[in-house]
């Protein structure tokens, strides 16, 4: 199994996931972190007890396997911007775990 190394421990990360390609700390989200994988994964893991708290299925689509490259948090509460690598952007809410839109960008 993959995982990432920290000074609290080491979360399991599960095969498919890929490389960790980047981590993003959403606003008042105590001690959670979101990682994102070279697979096109995208989780919540609780940084101190170092669980999954969630495993996020709105970003699973036909293009699943797309790595995900940046991620930054909105200002407003629960909101996301995710890159991924085909240059898809979809801003999600991970409270609901729902798209509220994507974007393509133009080569």
């Amino acid at each position: 199994e993959k995982s990432i190394l920290g000074p609290l421990g080491r979360p399991k990360l599960s095969q498919t996931f890929g490389e960790v390609s980047c981590i993003c700390h959403p606003p008042t989200y105590l001690n959670k972190v979101l990682v994102a994988g070279s697979g096109g994964q995208l989780e919540l893991w609780n940084i101190r007890s170092m669980e999954r708290i969630h495993s996020f299925k709105c970003l699973s689509t036909s293009d699943s396997q797309v790595p995900i490259t940046s991620m930054k948090e909105a200002n407003a509460l629960d909101v996301v911007a995710i890159g991924f690598a085909t240059g898809r952007i979809a801003l999600m809410n991970i409270r609901e775990d729902r798209i509220l839109f994507e974007l393509q960008q133009a080569q």
